[in-house]
């Protein structure tokens, strides 16, 4: 089963080089959030959160397998 992916999620999406990329989920589509850097997962993971809450949303992050697992 696949994640319960709403408009306005936030995704953080991992990259081949480890690192994670923030997008927000929109009309079944990622929409990339170029002002924001890469981070490592633990700082992926908080920044996901930190704007979920600020813009009354959902985090996520994408696992190695590619599996996304909520997270705030």
């Amino acid at each position: 089963m696949g994640a319960d992916l709403r408009n306005g999620d936030i995704i953080a999406r991992r990259m081949p080089d480890g690192q994670f990329r923030l997008a927000r989920y929109m009309n079944g589509a990622d929409l990339p959030t170029p002002q924001e850097p890469a981070f490592d997962q633990g700082k992926a993971e908080a920044r996901a959160k930190a704007i979920a809450r600020a813009i009354l949303c959902r985090a996520w992050i994408e696992e190695a397998d590619g599996q996304l697992r909520l997270v705030g």
